[in-house]
């Protein structure tokens, strides 16, 4: 048997004047030798190029169906040629016909479905259309977290999501791959940044940008999904946002009920009057930035977590108007002493701390104190009809300027019978056992206690208020000031193009966003007696079919709205052409 020879072509055309010595056939040349070389190994380059391409336009097609299929795509404002039923690739031409898509040399570069009612979560295979440059989908109703898959679209430049009030969570770790990325607008939802030094600083680095708050600390998060466990959260009085952020999604910001935030720990919890049933968890413990923790009047029981102690930043801790007690711990009770008070929970009373007012105070002879003061009014009631009655009926005199002696003397004479009114009291209440004296004093204490405390909640509701309100409005301006400045750079070039125009709109648009402001436009079709934020006088245009009368015909000018949870309120109404079915023959 002839041995075999590795070879890529056959022996006699290895070599030119080569051969097997004893063949009589004709040595190929070498210009043969080469054509065939270069067809042999042209050929299969152009034809795997050509199924690559058809390969990854298949890929942006299957990427453009998933997403189609995560947010509700038949139920999309527009959803023209859009289609899942074809098996077949569509070509190149007729995937650019699809509303919202752009193609170039084969490939999806552009994604705008502004405004277009997707209902869902961005799907993962959004990363492999790999030539996107665009990404717009703004004004939607997106929802849950970005897929880590965004991080692999290297020649992503412009990225519109803001005003999707769902979509929440951490911003992905593997946006800072993105270095081609010039702008990222989330204004208008729930995204937050993580504590990931790279992605921080690829943020900070962005040209054009939306100012994002820190994520709340995992542990936080946490520890927070844990009080909401172990007390029945899911029938809390006020539970906003608990449930949803304490099953795995990290809050953006202080929007959990009852939650402070700053820098992304948990500084204040106040729950009070909210139906926490059960004990504390004790990692309440690992809350390490809480300044303040307000449990009053709960069904709340058992022993204060031990390790509360560890908290070296709380300042105000209340519970009273509930069964929690102080935990026999020395090193628990040395901690507390300064903070509050309460009983132990061996039943022995526990020292008074300056924290925590002692509302619950013995009452035993209260019915009697309110005995007298009912009696009081019955009489003071009787005093005043009787006097009432006594007065001559006069006709009314012309009113007189009082000087301010006669004031003075009128001030005197209303005051004399509510000072003799008090004397009274005190009287009969010094004349009261010495229990009575107890219950009225620790009754009087206990009032003024929480006058005191409902004035400084006030005043700090008022505070926070203010401040949350400034914050707002100082956001809100600041977007306006970087209008303004891109305004006034195109007016000392003495020029500008769309793209600078683009750019005014972009910053404007981040505005609204931050304060919840809506672009809308209603759909074309629909009736206008039942369309939402319309303005009353709307323009008309004649038509021979009877069903398209009232329907919108066309919209001529976008309207506005604020979005306050489910709410809507419309600032400027959209302006819009309607059908009006005039019948053949009128006039």
């Amino acid at each position: 048997m002839e041995r075999y020879k590795p070879c890529l072509l056959p022996y006699s055309l290895q070599k030119w004047g080569g051969g097997n010595p004893r063949s009589t056939h004709r040595a190929t040349p070498p210009l043969v030798v080469l054509v065939v070389a270069t067809l042999l190994l042209a050929w299969p380059a152009s034809a795997q190029r050509a199924g690559v391409a058809a390969q990854s336009l298949e890929t942006d097609w299957r990427a453009l169906i998933a997403l189609y299929e995560a947010t509700g795509g038949s139920n999309w404002e527009r959803n023209t040629n859009w289609s899942t039923s074809q098996s077949v690739i569509p070509s190149a031409d007729s995937l650019d016909e699809w509303h919202g898509v752009t193609v170039e040399n084969g490939r999806v570069t552009s994604l705008g479905l502004a405004a277009n009612n997707l209902l869902g979560s961005i799907p993962s295979e959004i990363g492999n259309v790999s030539e996107l440059r665009s990404l717009n989908l703004k004004y939607n109703r997106l929802s849950g977290e970005l897929p880590r898959e965004l991080g692999s679209l290297s020649n992503l430049r412009e990225v519109w999501l803001h005003t999707n009030a769902a979509l929440a969570g951490a911003l992905p770790q593997t946006l800072s791959n993105l270095s081609a990325l010039e702008m990222l607008w989330i204004g208008g939802t729930e995204l937050c940044i993580p504590p990931d030094a790279a992605l921080q600083e690829w943020l900070a680095g962005l040209p054009r940008k939306t100012d994002t708050p820190a994520c709340l600390a995992e542990k936080d998060r946490t520890t927070l999904a844990a009080l909401y466990e172990a007390t029945d959260g899911d029938n809390w009085k006020h539970n906003t946002n608990w449930s949803r952020h304490a099953t795995g999604i990290s809050a953006a910001n202080d929007d959990w009920y009852g939650v402070t935030v700053n820098d992304g720990r948990v500084t204040a919890l106040r729950l009070h009057y909210n139906n926490l049933v059960g004990e504390l968890p004790g990692e309440l413990g690992n809350l390490d930035s809480l300044e303040v923790l307000e449990l009053q009047h709960n069904a709340l029981r058992g022993p204060l977590p031990a390790s509360l102690a560890k908290l070296s930043k709380l300042e105000r801790l209340v519970f009273d108007g509930t069964e929690l007690c102080i935990p026999p711990d020395s090193a628990f009770g040395v901690w507390y002493a300064d903070r509050g008070a309460g009983s132990m929970c061996d039943g022995r009373e526990a020292f008074q701390g300056e924290g925590v007012s002692a509302v619950s105070a013995g009452v035993s002879g209260l019915w009697r104190v309110l005995a007298m003061v009912l009696l009081l009014t019955l009489v003071l009631t009787l005093m005043l009809w009787y006097r009432q009655k006594g007065l001559p009926s006069e006709p009314p005199e012309a009113p007189v300027q009082a000087d301010d002696g006669q004031v003075e003397a009128l001030v005197a004479r209303s005051v004399e019978p509510l000072s003799r009114t008090l004397s009274a009291i005190e009287e009969l209440v010094q004349g009261e056992s010495r229990q009575v004296r107890d219950d009225f004093a620790r009754l009087l204490d206990t009032f003024l206690t929480m006058r005191k405390n409902l004035d400084e909640r006030e005043q700090e509701i008022q505070r926070l208020k203010r401040g949350y309100d400034n914050e707002i409005f100082r956001r809100f301006v600041r977007r306006f000031i970087h209008a303004d400045q891109a305004v006034q750079d195109y007016q000392q070039a003495g020029s500008a193009d769309a793209d600078g125009l683009m750019q005014i709109h972009y910053l404007l648009e981040d505005a609204f966003a931050e304060c919840n402001v809506e672009r809308f436009e209603p759909k074309v079709g629909s009736d206008y007696r039942r369309a939402f934020g319309v303005a009353d006088y709307p323009k008309k245009v004649s038509t021979s079919n009877a069903g398209d009368h009232f329907r919108i015909a066309a919209v001529l000018e976008a309207g506005y709205l604020i979005r306050n949870g489910d709410h809507r309120e419309v600032v400027v109404p959209a302006k819009v052409k309607i059908h009006i079915f005039h019948a053949q023959g009128d006039a």
